[in-house]
């Protein structure tokens, strides 16, 4: 039996051409786009097609942009040059051992630029950082103008293996660049994320929630941290940026997650912990925190454990915990900041569990409720200067360099006590009283009542 070859009529192409009519037109642009000039090292335009050896130019939701250029060494700058042109793309990936710039000129501010939407169809984005980058290298996003880049769906960046993966949010002196869009930027694998640069003077995010629970880049040494804000005002200072971080995926100290707070200013950010948080100050610079610190959904309260640190061996520096709302974290508070003073200006400033001073200049005491009652208070550094405001606190124990304090009131007529002079360094009038533990009530309480119980049984004899 024979079969019959059909071919394209003068009478179907008419009707092939009304139905692209009546449904749209097919879009031309690949979903897989490789990024591969012609000449390096430079500054090209992500418009140009020339730019792209594979699919064309990756100008749609959905799209996936490529680099994997190994003609050069050099650092990439990628800018879009068309002043009134948006950008759309959904996924981008790096193979090979670059930094990629968007949104700036070398060395040139341009207001004018163009648009980037990052948009996977409504699912999340990926950015993956390979395997191969050296010096921490990744994307870099340089905007100018506010809401020239904006997150219309989740975003994931990751990075699995080699050295850690960056993607940078520097802001060219212009506020509110990065619009987040209310979604979540997630760190996965060893990846961190930057977001400000030295000498900027803008907050670059705004409507962003910054998972990293699942980054693993932490470690001993102050380039481990997950978040590195820096600048003169490299953060929200309004409570309505809706700018929050979700942190912590350790109990231990060794692999707490560190965000570093390389800038002056009054940082207005919401902390969800699910673990050890490390707020990090690396340049010795002042600060006010204005942040919201609670623990996380799901999280064990008793992980949730805040360490405030500097860099160097002091500082003269305050650090101000501030704020409307309190900080409500149970997992407890250590302090590290040897020489500064750590200023507590809100109720509730170091959340609702126990208090460890390793080593701080003056603990400055601002309001009522500071910290909780019935909290053990550690100080283990006794040239600490407590200036309590006049503020009265119950403490369930206080340990001064080892040794514990047994129940009563300390006041400034409390003499020295294991190297403490509470003369001179417990001010401004306050009383704090250590009462028992509540394990020590209730074995008081029983041997009470046995004692009564045994009198009253002879009593009777």
């Amino acid at each position: 039996m024979s079969t019959k070859k059909k071919y394209l009529t003068g009478n179907t192409i008419p009707f092939i051409a009304a139905a692209l009519i009546l449904f749209g037109s097919v879009s031309v642009v690949s979903a897989q786009s490789e990024w591969n000039p012609a000449s390096s090292p430079g500054q090209f335009s992500w418009n140009d097609a020339a730019n792209w050896s594979v699919g064309g130019i990756p100008n749609a939701n959905g799209t996936t942009a490529t680099f994997s250029t190994t003609n050069s060494n050099e650092t990439r700058i990628v800018a879009d040059t068309a002043a009134a042109s948006t950008i759309r793309f959904g996924n981008m990936n790096i193979t090979d051992n670059r930094s990629y710039f968007f949104g700036r000129v070398t060395g040139t501010d341009l207001p004018d630029l163009g648009s980037f939407r990052i948009n996977n169809n409504g699912n999340t984005s990926v950015f993956d950082l390979g395997s191969e980058l050296q010096n921490g290298r990744g994307f870099v996003f340089e905007p100018t103008k506010a809401d020239q880049f904006v997150l219309e769906n989740n975003l994931l960046v990751r990075q699995n293996g080699g050295n850690v993966g960056i993607i940078q949010f520097r802001a060219g002196n212009a506020a509110n660049a990065f619009n987040g869009g209310g979604h979540t930027l997630t760190l996965e694998g060893n990846t961190r994320v930057n977001i400000g640069q030295s000498g900027f003077n803008a907050n670059p995010i705004k409507d962003l929630t910054l998972d990293v629970r699942g980054s693993t880049h932490t470690g001993g040494h102050a380039q481990d941290e997950v978040i590195n804000f820096s600048g003169s005002w490299a953060v929200p200072t309004t409570a309505d940026s809706g700018v929050k971080i979700i942190a912590g995926n350790s109990d231990q100290l060794a692999e707490r997650q560190r965000i570093h707070l390389n800038a002056r200013g009054s940082f207005g950010l919401d902390i969800e912990m699910h673990g050890v948080v490390n707020l990090h100050n690396r340049n010795s610079s002042s600060y006010a925190i204005q942040s919201t610190i609670s623990d996380g959904t799901g999280s064990t309260a008793a992980n949730n454990r805040l360490w405030l640190t500097i860099d160097g061996t002091s500082s003269t520096e305050t650090y101000t915990m501030a704020g409307s709302a309190a900080n409500t974290y149970s997992g407890g508070t250590l302090v590290d900041m040897t020489g500064a003073t750590l200023a507590l200006s809100k109720a509730g400033a170091l959340g609702t569990g126990d208090v460890t001073i390793d080593n701080l200049g003056v603990l400055d005491i601002n309001v009522d409720n500071a910290f909780a009652d019935n909290i053990h208070f550690t100080l283990n550094s006794a040239e600490t200067v407590i200036n309590t405001g006049g503020f009265n606190r119950i403490l369930s124990g206080w340990t001064i360099d080892g040794f514990d304090l047994a129940a009563g009131d300390y006041t400034a007529a409390s003499g020295t006590i294991n190297g403490f002079d509470f003369g001179a360094q417990f001010n401004e009038g306050a009383t704090w009283t250590v009462i028992p533990e509540p394990s020590t009530l209730i074995l008081v309480g029983l041997f009470g009542f046995s004692a009564l119980y045994t009198a009253r049984r002879k009593s009777r004899r």
